[in-house]
């Protein structure tokens, strides 16, 4: 992340997972990122280090059946913070979610290789979509701007119905606007 973004956001990182050559590629600054984005949310109280488990499932199976395809796997660390019970972290969360988001965007230099897409994974986002609609989440993305998608898988134990959500109903038909 860029000096400034570490003195905004000093409690949060960014870090970049990858097993055998991928790893050794994200080493190298000099070696193109060229896979497809997938950014990693922990939950409440979560850990970073949770995008191992998917990352390196995703990498054996994409080597075990020769796929030509790459997931490069991002994971924020949210320094384990409470949000479940406390929503004021929510705000600051999703600003410095939207900034990793252009960061992993500017890794891909190369033009035949830069996506139009980052798939957005998050553990136990319960609170954030309490607190944040995920259209708002998805517009935070500047490739939002460009009417490509983005891609949100949201993990969860069990789903429980959203609470408020007619409240929210008209929010959600008409999000804040990017700036």
């Amino acid at each position: 992340m860029l000096p400034s973004a570490r003195q905004k956001y000093p409690r949060y990182q960014l870090f970049a997972y990858g097993e055998g050559g991928q790893a050794e590629m994200f080493r190298d600054p000099s070696t193109p990122v060229q896979g497809v984005p997938v950014l990693f949310i922990p939950g409440n109280m979560g850990s970073y280090k949770q995008v191992r488990s998917l990352a390196s499932v995703t990498y054996r199976m994409g080597h075990h059946r020769s796929l030509t395809t790459q997931f490069d796997f991002f994971s924020i660390d949210f320094n384990e913070e409470m949000y479940g019970f406390y929503g004021g972290n929510i705000r600051l969360q999703t600003e410095f979610l939207k900034d990793c988001i252009l960061h992993v965007m500017s890794l891909y230099t190369n033009p035949r290789y830069k996506p139009t897409k980052v798939v957005l994974v998050g553990h136990s986002m319960v609170r954030y979509m309490e607190y944040t609609p995920v259209c708002t989440l998805v517009q935070l993305c500047p490739i939002k701007k460009t009417n490509d998608a983005i891609l949100l898988l949201i993990l969860r134990a069990k789903v429980n119905s959203v609470r408020n959500f007619e409240h929210r109903e008209n929010e959600i038909a008409s999000p804040p606007q990017c700036n």
